[in-house]
């Protein structure tokens, strides 16, 4: 860019830029700039809403309860409606069968822990008479041979084991292990239906979004889901603005601050709240929701308030500095401004200055020493 038209950009950049800018006749003087928390981004014109309405979406299709009467004040997280009804009493209903089932198959449990201990007591019990009963005299052994006594040994060998295995486990704590495993399956199964309950009851839940006055819309058998009331948020502002620019719109919502100009003149300030991520507009465009804090005088707020008003947005800064308006400087110093940029120019201009953040209408400086 050739030097021309570089003080024809920097003029139209002065006639902009400066028809907001504060007068700082001395420009030498570091100290004559105002220390700020936050700096201007952007004047647009933004959608105010008095009183605005919170919708009450319905969670699920079927019978719905209100849990609260048309015009009842909530809080934010209050149960107002619960959604599907008829299927949350069968789940229910299913739920209180399945308790009672499990106080009986508890019992079963240990009754049949008591016949299995029993049988085996029985099985070993047999197997010792079976054993006691192969005891073979001299006279039997001589007559029937070694071949039949081999065979006989091996099956005595077999019981003794098998007698062994029994009283390992009635000795043993087995009975007592398989008793609390079958208990442990019982219970699980019982958690199991309990905790899909009390899910189905949180999912048919339909809680108050914000604190405000219930309106109840739609009541009986829903078909679908969908919006059934709203919640009045009283005494309440709601700005909406559109942001374009990109700077902005990249920004977290948690930095930027709003001032919204009255019908009386004055500028109140308004507080991010949200991004509507559900009301997105086509191409570069980002909605921002913030509240806004406007008077005491509640009654007066939607005569100084409502519809299309100026709004002026800021960013938070992350540590404080002057505020400098660059158009004083554009006009002054053109060349240096074009040749060092905005740090090397402050650096030059005041000693021991450093530039913290530069924005679209004003750059804000701090001494190097400062924290």
């Amino acid at each position: 860019m050739n030097r021309r038209v570089f003080q024809m950009v920097m003029a139209m950049m002065v006639v902009v830029l400066g028809a907001d800018a504060q007068e700082h006749p001395d420009l030498g003087n570091f100290e004559s700039f105002k220390e700020r928390e936050s700096i201007w981004m952007g004047s647009m014109i933004g959608e105010v809403s008095v009183d605005p309405e919170v919708e009450l979406q319905a969670v699920l299709a079927g019978e719905i309860e209100w849990k609260v009467e048309d015009g009842a004040e909530v809080a934010e997280g209050d149960v107002v409606a619960i959604c599907g009804v008829e299927k949350l009493r069968l789940s229910e209903r299913d739920l209180n069968i399945r308790r009672a089932r499990f106080r009986n198959d508890m019992l079963d449990c240990e009754q049949s822990n008591r016949e299995s201990r029993k049988s085996l007591v029985g099985a070993m019990r047999e197997a010792e008479d079976r054993l006691a009963s192969m005891v073979m005299t001299k006279g039997e052994r001589e007559l029937l041979g070694g071949e039949f006594e081999q065979r006989l040994e091996k099956e005595r060998s077999e019981l003794r084991e098998q007698i062994a295995r029994h009283r390992e486990k009635l000795d043993g704590d087995y009975f007592e292990v398989a008793l609390a495993s079958a208990k442990q399956a019982l219970q699980l199964d019982l958690d199991r239906a309990e905790a899909d309950y009390r899910d189905m009851m949180r999912r048919s839940e339909m809680l108050a979004p914000v604190d405000g006055v219930v309106h109840v819309r739609e009541r009986g058998t829903l078909r679908s889901v969908g919006p059934v009331g709203a919640v009045e948020r009283r005494g309440v502002a709601e700005l909406v603005v559109e942001i374009t620019n990109p700077e902005l719109r990249s920004m977290e919502g948690e930095l930027l601050e709003a001032t919204v100009r009255g019908t009386d003149g004055r500028w109140y300030s308004a507080e991010y709240q949200e991004v509507l991520e559900n009301e997105m507009i086509a191409g570069n465009t980002r909605r921002m929701s913030f509240a806004i804090h406007p008077t005491d005088d509640v009654e007066r707020v939607p005569k100084l308030l409502s519809g299309k008003r100026g709004v002026r947005i800021y960013r938070r800064l992350d540590e404080p500095g002057r505020v400098v308006p660059k158009a004083d400087l554009l006009f002054r110093f053109p060349e240096e401004i074009r040749e060092n940029g905005w740090a090397g120019f402050v650096e030059s201009r005041w000693s021991g200055v450093r530039v913290v953040y530069v924005g679209p209408r004003d750059l804000v400086v701090k001494r190097v020493d400062e924290n």
